[in-house]
């Protein structure tokens, strides 16, 4: 596994499945498959700006329209991973193996980027 990729896993995990989302696990959706635009969210707003920007896992500060741009940039990306079949359902096998970990409250998972 990648740093990037663990990195924004555990991003994911803690931001969805987290204490105090309780919301979140009460919801279909949440519980089966962590929705694509969830992990563009974080990726585009904490990780990918941070690694951008810093080098690091640190994320900085960050203005409305630079989150925006990020995000619009990371879905362009993300779309055209799910143009592919092969790779939107591995995509898709990744989100729905995340949901099961943050219900159950575990980190053990096998990523795929």
């Amino acid at each position: 596994m990648t740093l990037w990729g663990s990195v924004l896993k555990d991003a994911c995990l803690n931001f969805y499945y987290g204490h105090g989302k309780k919301a979140l696990k009460l919801t279909e959706e949440f519980q089966k498959k962590m929705p694509i635009n969830a992990l563009v969210l974080v990726g585009a707003v904490g990780i990918l700006s941070g690694f951008r920007d810093t080098g690091t896992d640190k994320v900085p500060d960050l203005s409305t329209d630079k989150c925006r741009s990020d995000f619009d940039s990371l879905q362009k990306s993300v779309d055209k991973v799910m143009d592919v079949p092969e790779h939107r359902q591995e995509l898709e096998n990744m989100l729905e193996e995340w949901a099961d970990v943050g219900m159950m409250g575990s980190n053990d998972v096998n990523i795929i980027l």
